[in-house]
């Protein structure tokens, strides 16, 4: 068997994931999350906003993790805010994928910002 952990900068983020998986999960089978669990999966951009998708409705603490992913943030300004998300906007402007789409998606408009980036990519 491979020892993954040796992958990660510590054990510490490898346990992370897999509590913000199994917490996911839990509350995919209708578990009532605890706040302790809650906590646990606001960490992970990625389970929290599939935790968001799941509750159809904002996950305020989670949004400082999910902010800093431009491709997360996208999908949660799209798919649960239906609008902008400005607190993203600064990781967002960052990837020019991720900036054409929150610009066309959630501003459904022109994002002058992201033009530059856009454009050389």
């Amino acid at each position: 068997m491979i020892d993954v952990t040796r992958f990660y900068s510590g054990r510490e983020s490898l346990n992370m994931e897999d509590n913000a998986h199994t917490m996911y999960y839990k509350a995919k089978n209708k578990t009532k999350l605890t706040p302790a669990e809650l906590s646990i999966l606001a960490r992970n951009a990625h389970y929290a906003f599939f935790y968001a998708k799941l509750k159809r409705k904002r996950f305020p603490e989670a949004e400082p993790a999910i902010a800093k992913d431009p491709q997360i943030a996208c999908q949660y300004a799209t798919n649960i805010l239906k609008g902008p998300f400005p607190e993203a906007e600064p990781y967002i402007v960052t990837d020019a994928w991720s900036a054409a789409f929150y610009a066309a998606n959630a501003l459904k408009g022109r994002w002058v910002a992201a033009e530059p980036i856009i454009c050389t990519s």
